[in-house]
């Protein structure tokens, strides 16, 4: 007996032992389902990729609480304060432009629970620096500013309602 017959029959019986049948097809993996990441805070159960795309999975969240799309926070901002989408997205840095664009930072950074370079990305690539600097100006002016607190308020009302 040849060193390959001797392999190829020792392959068989390790087969055989671990319940396979000696057969040519390729033995099945049993199938596991895939379960959401413990440090998303979520019990573990199935977890499906587009449950994200569709704003049925908050990623700070449970599954069924709505996480809105930072689309729609840039549509309703600029709606709000007359910029263009373009305009916030852009790398322009007028004080008409600064303030809406923070204030989309601050509302993506609350609503959605996104990382600061995911923002970043999404709001004309910036860096998570300048993200960060621009919650944390809003907080601030939140502060020492009580009509900027309604303006907040009414915007994430009107991002939240479907």
């Amino acid at each position: 007996m040849s060193i390959v017959e001797t392999l190829h029959a020792e392959h068989k019986a390790r087969l055989a032992r671990l319940g396979y049948a000696a057969t040519a097809a390729a033995p099945k993996r049993p199938r596991v389902e895939k379960v959401a990441p413990l440090w998303w805070g979520i019990d573990p159960e199935p977890y499906y990729p587009q449950m994200w795309f569709w704003g049925l999975l908050n990623p700070r969240g449970a599954i069924g609480e709505y996480a809105p799309p930072i689309k729609k926070i840039k549509r309703t901002v600029s709606t709000y304060y007359g910029v263009s989408i373009i305009e916030i997205d852009s790398p322009r840095r007028h004080a008409s432009i600064v303030l809406p664009r923070q204030v989309a930072m601050y509302l993506a950074k609350k609503l959605t629970g996104l990382s600061y370079p995911q923002i970043g990305r999404q709001l004309g690539g910036r860096d998570h620096s300048t993200v960060i600097s621009g919650v944390r100006r809003i907080e601030h002016y939140l502060k020492q500013h009580p009509a900027m607190a309604l303006t907040i308020d009414k915007l994430e009302q009107e991002i939240m309602s479907l």
